[in-house]
């Protein structure tokens, strides 16, 4: 396993990327339009601190590069990108704001040949939800914003592989394989940067110091009846399991979903339930404060991995 730590401090910087840096205005079409400001774009490296000269850091990029990888007769393959970033952990100081294990989700895609590619993440963030970007401005020098980065490299972890013939996946054995490849390259990252305007400055001079966070908690279940008395501000449900049937869902003591199949609330790879109708990027999502629930499941397998959006308040010295 490699992990990489990205620890947010005051360093110098040069852009690799553009002699001159763009002006943009990060909105969704027919939603109001956010202030525009200078983005910049920096490569950081492993153990490389990220620069708090800026005003704020809108999010971080990580290019994986993949090779060409060639089966021999009978066998397909499929990079599983669920496995190539383990995990992504973010501290404020002191405090855990997100720890979270299921940071990219796509599909397999069997075939007996995958193309050399480079995929682009923009890693889950908490500052990158519902705002758009992490106000460096507002920190002082002895705050501290580090990401934790895991990734798993290796071949026999990340190809799936499947018998042609038989039609089952069998273990990555690298006698399926034509190449000569035992693991792909450590990733680049990248960190985006703003610079605001006067105009934006002046906005947040005039505000509270009130962050509002939406980060993810992860829990495991490993019963058809899975307790949800967590005690928190919760704005979306989320769940995966694997034989998935129908889910029934009870919150606060009202019954809000009654054996809905599976087709009805499958999202993605998980299934949601969301508190928040109407997702509008100008307003903090809706919520409820969960004191008691429970989200009973008709399956035939027991574990079932269960995420909840959960709305913090970051206060700034």
């Amino acid at each position: 396993m490699d992990i990489y730590n990205y620890i947010h401090k005051p360093k110098g910087s040069d852009d690799i990327y553009d002699s001159e840096n763009l002006i943009f205005s990060i909105h969704k079409p027919g939603k109001q339009k956010t202030m525009p400001f200078t983005l910049f774009r920096e490569k950081i490296s492993e153990n490389e601190s990220i620069n708090m000269n800026y005003d704020g850091l809108h999010c971080v990029k990580c290019h994986i590069k993949l090779p060409e990888v060639v089966c021999k007769s009978n066998f397909e393959i499929s990079w599983d990108y669920n496995e190539i970033i383990k995990r992504i952990k973010i501290i404020f100081n002191t405090t855990i704001i997100e720890d979270r294990t299921n940071v990219y989700y796509k599909e397999l895609e069997f075939s007996s040949t995958q193309k050399a590619t480079t995929m682009v993440i923009t890693l889950p963030c908490f500052y990158n939800t519902i705002h758009t970007y992490f106000p460096l401005f507002k920190c002082k020098e002895t705050d501290v914003l580090q990401h934790i980065i895991e990734y798993n490299l290796n071949l026999k972890d990340i190809l799936k592989c499947r018998n042609i013939e038989l039609n089952t996946e069998v273990k990555y054995h690298s006698d399926i394989i034509i190449n000569d490849i035992s693991s792909i390259e450590k990733p680049l990252l990248e960190s985006y940067y703003v610079k605001l305007t006067q105009e934006e400055m002046d906005q947040y001079n005039n505000e509270t110091n009130r962050y509002i966070v939406e980060r993810t908690i992860e829990l495991k279940g490993n019963q058809k009846k899975i307790n949800l008395s967590i005690n928190k501000l919760i704005s979306k449900i989320r769940w995966y399991n694997k034989e998935l049937q129908k889910s029934s869902l009870t919150i606060n003591d009202a019954n809000v979903m009654i054996n809905l199949d599976s087709h009805l609330t499958k999202k993605d790879t998980y299934h949601e339930y969301n508190f928040n109708l109407v997702e509008d990027s100008r307003k903090y999502p809706n919520s409820v404060y969960l004191t008691s629930g429970y989200l009973e499941l008709e399956t035939d397998e027991l574990t079932t991995h269960l995420e909840m959006n959960e709305l913090i308040e970051i206060k700034f010295n």
